[in-house]
């Protein structure tokens, strides 16, 4: 890819010193970015955990290069999926798996390899509380009406 080398200067005063420093950084323009999308942030024993894979030019137009290796490990480490030689349809890699009944709890994360870091899932048991809210009001409201006679109900 593109590279340039450019000089960034720090400098800072303080009190009765001063200081500036001076350092010369490659910057390297990166040809093309991943990220993976999950349904949801977290996930329950027995779910099947989906994810997309998005890949797109430095111009933002879909990549379709392989991908030699995707897994996915537990919390204790253990690879429980992986999927070889996937290439992306359009830039984009539709995946998902079940979770067993019993999964370990914890932390999960997606692999995509060296280029692209890791990304993380949550597999709990917590659930999450259902509420209901309605709302009652007049048929008519008026746009000069001050007023809403409206009546709240949750549970």
């Amino acid at each position: 890819g593109a590279e340039e080398v450019a000089t960034v200067i720090v400098r800072g005063s303080g009190g009765f010193s001063s200081f500036e420093e001076s350092k010369n950084v490659l910057i390297q323009l990166n040809q093309k970015g991943s990220f993976v999308q999950l349904a949801k942030p977290a996930f329950h024993p027995g779910d099947y955990v989906k994810f997309r894979v998005v890949t797109l030019s430095d111009s933002f137009l879909p990549v379709n290069d392989k991908y030699h290796l995707i897994n996915v490990q537990d919390p204790n480490g253990t690879r429980i999926m992986q999927w070889l030689d996937v290439v992306p349809q359009h830039g984009i890699i539709d995946l998902s798996f079940p979770l067993s009944e019993e999964p370990p709890l914890g932390i999960y994360t997606i692999d995509l390899g060296a280029d692209t870091p890791a990304v993380s899932f949550t597999v709990s048991d917590y659930v999450e509380p259902k509420f209901e809210v309605t709302f009652v009001g007049s048929s008519q409201i008026f746009v000069l009406d001050q007023f809403l006679d409206l009546q709240v109900c949750a549970r």
